[in-house]
């Protein structure tokens, strides 16, 4: 997919207008080994998405990913974090703010989460703080970045209208419901770039409206 105009970061402000070409890859099968096993969804993934992006930081690259979790599993009193009350700042802090949540060690077992193939990244787990992945082949991080800060926040201006940008290990991921996860609508485009959240109304401003518009 070539996406003329892409910046292409060769150093600090240092942008160039070179265009950019990725391939996404992104196959999505159901299987059931007998009818009393339970249906099983396998993700594979390239972690690029069908979607033009604009990066000012660096570059985002493409990273092999496979793993396979139950569909709709029984998930009574089943929790990722623990079950006191967050009756106190450090107990909302402990489910609210912390980075690695999402991170598949995390999983409970009655998800029967496996992951069966990972390429890494600038030798760092592409997937390790995602929430789940979207429709274009982009994986959704959760919202908080490096230092268990609000990601949208303090990354706005890396972020593009799609809320994604790539991580400091170059794979690409949002933060948000992002506005570029279908085909055809928002900002999703194959041959144009998407501008910078920073420079779009709203997008900061009132982030939550943004995505819906």
């Amino acid at each position: 997919m070539p996406c003329p105009g892409t910046p292409v970061v060769s150093g600090p402000q240092e942008p160039l207008d070179d265009p950019c070409s990725f391939r996404h890859k992104l196959c999505v099968t159901c299987s059931q080994a007998t009818a009393n096993d339970p249906v099983m969804i396998k993700v594979q993934s390239n972690g690029i998405p069908n979607h033009c992006f604009t990066s000012t930081v660096n570059q985002a690259e493409p990273y092999e990913v496979e793993w396979t979790v139950k569909w709709q599993p029984d998930t009574t009193n089943v929790s990722s974090v623990a079950t006191t009350a967050a009756d106190t700042s450090a107990a909302t802090d402990e489910i609210l703010c912390d980075i690695q949540r999402t991170a598949s060690t995390n999983i409970p077992t009655e998800y029967g989460f496996v992951l069966n193939h990972k390429s890494t990244s600038g030798n760092k787990d592409p997937i390790g703080t995602a929430s789940g992945i979207a429709l274009s082949g982009g994986y959704i991080y959760n919202s908080l970045a490096a230092g268990n800060l609000d990601a949208v926040e303090n990354e706005a201006n890396t972020l593009d209208v799609c809320l994604g940008h790539p991580t400091p290990g170059n794979a690409f991921h949002y933060h948000y419901w992002s506005p570029c996860i279908f085909e055809n609508k928002g900002f999703a485009s194959k041959t144009v770039v998407p501008p910078l959240c920073k420079d779009t109304s709203t997008c900061l401003t009132d982030t939550s409206t943004f995505v819906k518009t």
